[in-house]
């Protein structure tokens, strides 16, 4: 009765440990989880967080973006990662090796029916066993496999430098966008007072009848136009610096001082290239085709992956037995062994396997076809587009000159009624709006040229940056950036490269 109680108390414990697995209910975050996790977040944003020093040039965001943003350290890490399972696949084509230790007590002597003191030797024994394994066809799938990370691996990173090459494109029309808007936004502040100054003046005129009904009603509409699109530029500068703190990584209410202003030689540039080898040049370059070029030959080792499945197994092995208990001597013994193994399952699913593998790879092919197809398309659709922004923008220096001179004129003659006053005032109002469209053409002109290189698969960021030094990556940033214009100048017509060659002075550097 003894023996049978003790033996009961280990399945009583197990039933209950398995009523309460099966006992499980959800469990929804608290409020305080909840609120544990935003100051965590908080506390880690902080962390990436450095104080802003001074004006910021264009240079400055773009070191800052590539160093703080959080979007790159996630593509960053995830191309850590895929070296990382590189390595352990290449570990993985190592020799299978195991050890155990089995060590057991028994109560009583083998073969013995009594609890005598004479019946206790030969209870206790200890086995140890070290083998080693090698099978042929895993080693063969692991090198496949082990190849295949490898080309992972560097798929990541020309998905990192798509995502650099984009973010340096959003942080330079963004940063352009903030800039402009601040220099207009003090003097928009004071239109827009004087604004609704004037609408007061021109609602009491209307009540007077003192002039024409419809002609005030007219001049109220075009002022509230006015007063709608000051409303928008504000909104734009604001949803701008957004978007430019979040780029950078920094807090939203903390002031931006910027100075800068963009250069047009690489605009030019981009209008001179020759566009046979504009698109030659962006088949070889861009990241995503080499992406799908990694992809294809991970599709290729998959199909002989499937060729690999219709070997049969074979398995080396090789251990090491060592055997003690309390009354026999150490033995000691070593074992070698070889299997073979057929999957007749293999065999019969290999038609079908190999078929998909093969599909497969057509159709990433396929997929890879039409990429180019449409980076053809890329790069001619982004330079007509910049080209017709930059006449955009010539058209727009006439509008800008044009209300400038009617500014001008109108504050040389002195208004005879209020309706002058206010037909002034819109002229003035009109000739701040055409220097913040004019400025937004500028940037978008920046935006545009931004996408033609990212279209031609030009590296807009350093191939390697050291993320830990900021001043470190801003002296490679502003090297880098030196050096794009001489990229566009290599895709330019002969011609236009002769005149660039001309132009330069002796003793200088193309």
């Amino acid at each position: 009765m003894k023996t049978l109680r003790w033996t009961t108390y280990p399945l009583l414990l197990g039933a209950l440990v398995l009523l309460g697995a099966c006992a499980v209910t959800p469990d929804p975050l608290t409020r305080d989880e909840i609120r544990a996790r935003v100051e965590a977040d908080r506390a880690a944003l902080a962390v990436y967080r450095q104080p802003v020093q001074g004006p910021m040039t264009l240079t400055d965001a773009i070191a800052r973006a590539l160093v703080s943003n959080l979007d790159l350290r996630t593509d960053d890490l995830t191309r850590l990662m895929e070296q990382d399972s590189m390595t352990l696949a290449q570990l993985g084509l190592l020799p299978d090796m195991s050890g155990t230790i089995n060590s057991t007590h028994r109560n009583r002597a083998s073969g013995s029916l009594g609890d005598a003191p004479e019946d206790k030797p030969n209870t206790s024994r200890r086995v140890r066993v070290l083998q080693t394994q090698w099978s042929v066809l895993n080693f063969g799938i692991g090198y496949l496999s082990a190849r295949q990370a490898a080309n992972e691996s560097l798929a990541a990173e020309e998905r990192r430098r798509r995502a650099a090459a984009a973010l340096i494109n959003d942080v330079t029309y963004y940063f352009y966008r903030t800039l402009f808007s601040e220099q207009r936004m003090e003097r928009l502040d004071v239109l827009d007072q004087r604004l609704d100054d004037l609408l007061d003046l021109s609602e009491r005129l209307r009540e007077s009848r003192l002039e024409d009904p419809l002609t005030i009603l007219n001049i109220q509409a075009g002022l509230y136009q006015l007063k709608r699109r000051i409303s928008g530029l504000r909104r734009d500068l604001e949803v701008s610096q957004e978007k430019l703190a979040r780029l950078l990584n920094l807090p939203s209410d903390q002031p931006l001082p910027l100075i800068g202003l963009p250069d047009d030689r690489m605009v030019r540039l981009a209008l001179g290239m020759d566009l046979d080898r504009a698109v030659d040049e962006a088949l070889m370059r861009r990241p995503e085709l080499r992406d799908f070029d990694y992809q294809i030959r991970n599709a290729h080792l998959d199909v002989w992956k499937t060729y690999l499945g219709l070997l049969p197994d074979l398995s080396l092995t090789y251990g090491l037995n060592t055997d003690t208990s309390s009354t026999a001597a150490v033995r000691t013994w070593t074992e070698t062994g070889a299997r073979g193994v057929m999957q007749l399952l293999g065999l019969i699913t290999f038609p079908w396997k190999n078929e998909r593998a093969a599909n497969n790879e057509e159709l990433l092919k396929l997929r890879r076809v039409a990429l180019s197809l449409a980076v053809m398309e890329q790069v001619r659709t982004s330079r007509t587009i910049l080209q017709q922004i930059t006449r955009d923008v010539s058209l727009s220096d006439r509008i800008v000159a044009t209300n400038d001179g009617i500014v001008d004129l109108w504050d040389l003659r002195l208004p005879f009624n209020v309706t002058d006053e206010l037909v002034r005032f819109r002229a003035e109002v009109d000739g701040i709006l055409t220097h913040i469209e004019r400025d937004d053409l500028l940037a978008e002109q920046q935006r545009s040229l931004g996408d033609m290189l990212m279209a031609l698969g030009l590296p807009l960021a350093p191939e390697v940056l050291d993320v830990t030094d900021p001043a470190a990556v801003r002296t490679q940033v502003e090297e880098h950036l030196r050096g794009l214009p001489q990229r566009l100048q290599d895709l330019a017509r002969p011609q236009e490269r002769q005149e660039e060659v001309s132009a330069v002075p002796a003793g200088a550097t193309p």
